[in-house]
């Protein structure tokens, strides 16, 4: 009875148009349990092409209409778990003072936190999608350290991106210290750790940098090394 108007309708528009009958409905049952049933029916014409009576059938799809019901209730719990995640994800990677960096395969900034964004000055959009970290730090050490890796991988690379991350293919964590350029071209020391994102199948997807700036600590080192000179003048 609770689906008795919409299937009413439906039959009366295929029986005025001679269209095919194809309804889902619940029936419910004399113990009183609801069913989903499809009816499909196609119209049978005499020589005239007029009507003269209807074939179809009634399919029991109750099973596949609970099973549609849970996957897509399973669905919306995931996405809602995923943009949870989503979110925190991003709480983190904003509330951090660190600069964190990721890149697809061929180098293209595809995220930039906010710790990036203070300690670069740069803003996202200037950024993600249109250069390579080549464009935060200093060409000379760029330079000097694809020298360096070309001795010690046994092949020439060309001073750019690749230098930052070629250690990282053969699964190693490139770590050291740089020197990161400001959009104001003032220059910092920091600590960078790279890392290559894999796939399951260990395919390479990207590249992750998290960079922690080393002046509050290279100050604190100089005015200890000044304070033990001073010690030791007297």
């Amino acid at each position: 009875p609770d689906d008795r108007e919409p299937t009413t309708l439906a039959w009366e528009a295929a029986s005025q148009t001679g269209s095919r009958f194809d309804v889902e409905f619940r029936i419910r049952r004399h113990d009183g349990e609801y069913r989903w049933f499809k009816t499909r029916a196609v119209p049978l014409r005499d020589a005239g092409g007029a009507i003269v009576r209807w074939f179809g059938t009634n399919t029991d799809i109750h099973e596949e209409k609970m099973l549609s019901a849970e996957l897509e209730q399973r669905v919306r719990i995931r996405t809602a778990e995923l943009a949870e995640l989503n979110r925190l994800q991003r709480a983190v990677l904003d509330g951090t003072v660190l600069s964190i960096i990721s890149t697809r395969p061929d180098g293209m900034i595809a995220t930039f936190n906010q710790g990036a964004e203070r300690m670069l000055g740069y803003a996202r959009g200037e950024v993600v999608g249109r250069h390579t970290p080549e464009l935060i730090h200093d060409r000379a050490e760029v330079a000097a350290r694809a020298a360096e890796l070309s001795v010690e991988l046994g092949r020439r690379l060309e001073p750019g991106f690749e230098a930052l991350v070629a250690r990282t293919r053969v699964g190693a964590v490139e770590e050291g210290e740089w020197t990161y350029v400001r959009k104001d071209g003032s220059r910092l020391p920091v600590w960078l750790s790279v890392t290559a994102l894999r796939d399951e199948q260990g395919t390479i997807t990207g590249f992750l940098g998290i960079a922690q700036d080393l002046t509050e600590r290279r100050q604190a080192q100089q005015a200890l090394a000044a304070s033990e000179q001073r010690m030791r003048l007297f």
